[in-house]
Formats: C-alpha cells, sequence, structure tokens
C-alpha cells in the first residue's frame, strides 16, 4: 500500500513478483498468478530485466502446476 502511495511502479513490481512466489509455494496458485501477471505487466513497461525475470519463472512453475 505505500508503494502504491507513493506511486513507485518499480517497487510494486518487484513486491508482487515475490508475493506470487511466496503465495505458489504456500499451494495459492489461484491467488499468486494475479500478482504475477501484474509484476510482468509493470517490469515489461519500465524494463526491469531482473522482475521480469523472476516473474516469468513464476509463471512458468504456475502453469507447470496446472498441468499436473
Amino acid at each position: 500500500a505505500a508503494h502504491e502511495a507513493a506511486g513507485d511502479d518499480a517497487a510494486i513490481a518487484t513486491v508482487s513478483a515475490q508475493l506470487g512466489r511466496f503465495l505458489f509455494f504456500e499451494a495459492r496458485p489461484e491467488e499468486a498468478m494475479p500478482h504475477v501477471e501484474r509484476a510482468l505487466e509493470l517490469s515489461e513497461r519500465l524494463r526491469l530485466p531482473d522482475v521480469i525475470v523472476e516473474a516469468l519463472n513464476n509463471k512458468a512453475l504456475l502453469l507447470q502446476s496446472r498441468n499436473k
């Protein structure tokens, strides 16, 4: 909420990617995917390669878990 109030999109992207990963490892993939998608959208727009990679890895894990 603090990052949103400050309009810090880079921090929001980073936190969203991390939150998506945490939710995945807590077996809550339905809750994780919106955070991962948000991280991807923001990080691609802002050209944050580290966050893009993290979010893509998270998305791959989420999609792979759906197919099992």
